[in-house]
């Protein structure tokens, strides 16, 4: 979409670049794995979000023609915050006090890692080297929170994490070549 609407670089090293991040997504995430049945409904939701974040990506870039990146990211995140938070009171109703609790802490820790300092990073990085460079980039997300995983709950690192973030890797390399 960078490409096609903003006139940002593409090519053969680009294609191949997203094909090896894609291809390391796909076996770091396990979705090889033949003893878990893909399910339909899944995919298309997965492919409707993937539209929503490419389209909303390179918008981001035009609006920062227009906004600096941290006023940007703060409108942005506001936004999200008052619509989800209507719909979660609207669809899940009222909480416990002991669900609160744990909602604020979990969101507020969510919310200054992953929002915060990762969306303002992500804004940033739009706006320094473009979309694509910078989608490529977060290809390396649900490999190292697979990683994150190990490291806060404990679970195993399994040899297709290792492998996709090798193939996503190296997806990024052929990139900047």
């Amino acid at each position: 979409l960078s490409a096609l609407f903003l006139g940002e670089k593409w090519g053969l090293t680009v294609i191949m670049g997203s094909i090896l991040a894609f291809t390391g997504v796909i076996v770091g995430a396990g979705l090889t794995n033949k003893r878990t049945p893909l399910k339909l409904r899944g995919i298309v939701f997965a492919l409707g979000a993937a539209m929503s974040w490419g389209v909303g990506t390179t918008l981001i870039r035009v609006a920062l023609n227009y906004y600096d990146f941290i006023g940007l990211t703060a409108m942005r995140f506001l936004t999200v915050g008052v619509i989800f938070t209507v719909i979660g009171l609207k669809v899940e109703g009222g909480l416990s006090v002991n669900s609160r609790r744990n909602l604020i802490l979990a969101s507020t820790l969510s919310g200054v890692l992953g929002l915060t300092v990762g969306g303002l990073l992500f804004t940033y990085a739009i706006w320094s080297v473009g979309v694509t460079a910078t989608v490529i980039t977060t290809s390396l997300t649900p490999v190292l929170s697979q990683w994150t995983t190990r490291l806060i709950a404990g679970e195993k690192i399994k040899a297709n994490t290792v492998i996709g973030a090798v193939l996503v890797a190296l997806g990024i390399l052929v990139l900047y070549i």
